[in-house]
């Protein structure tokens, strides 16, 4: 004996889905084919692109009233901070090219052609160290010259022997 179908559920449920599923296909399947669902679709999403452009024009327009920036402000920020960074980043390789080429030996002869030539030559050092610093104080009055302190520290050597 054959069972009826009123004993089992699940398969009066699976022939149910299979018979709405091929149904569902079948009537898809003719109203896509047709060129009136074809121009329906394309105003469709014409209309959801134009809907999308004036909603962001709108928020542009709101931001702009509450002074703050769009997503358009932040990306040209955004290139301009990069750009900057790639600007930074050959300058400080220029330097530490500039910074090797004056630690290597024999590089104050002939400067590195790949780093910058300095356009104005270096001030002469005018800081000393403490020791020194004490003695030029004493009678110094230019820090550049060399000989004027010798001379002092003999006068004050003159002034020793003509006091003893």
């Amino acid at each position: 004996m054959a069972e009826s179908p009123l004993k089992d559920p699940a398969a009066l449920w699976r022939d149910w889905v299979a018979q709405w599923e091929k149904g569902l296909n079948t009537f898809a399947n003719q109203t896509m084919g047709s060129d009136e669902f074809s121009k329906y679709l394309n105003q469709m999403t014409s209309l959801m692109l134009r809907m999308q452009q004036s909603m962001g024009d709108l928020l542009g327009r709101y931001l702009k009233f509450l002074n703050l920036p769009s997503r358009d402000d932040l990306a040209r920020l955004e290139e301009r901070l990069q750009g900057i960074d790639a600007s930074l980043n050959r300058i400080s390789m220029m330097l530490e090219r500039a910074a090797a080429s004056r630690e290597a030996p024999g590089a104050s002869a002939a400067p590195a052609s790949s780093g910058p030539t300095p356009l104005v030559p270096r001030p002469p050092r005018t800081k000393q160290p403490p020791s020194q610093a004490s003695q030029r104080t004493e009678g110094a009055t230019s820090p550049n010259s060399e000989t004027k302190p010798q001379a002092t520290q003999v006068g004050s050597q003159a002034n020793q022997g003509s006091q003893g």
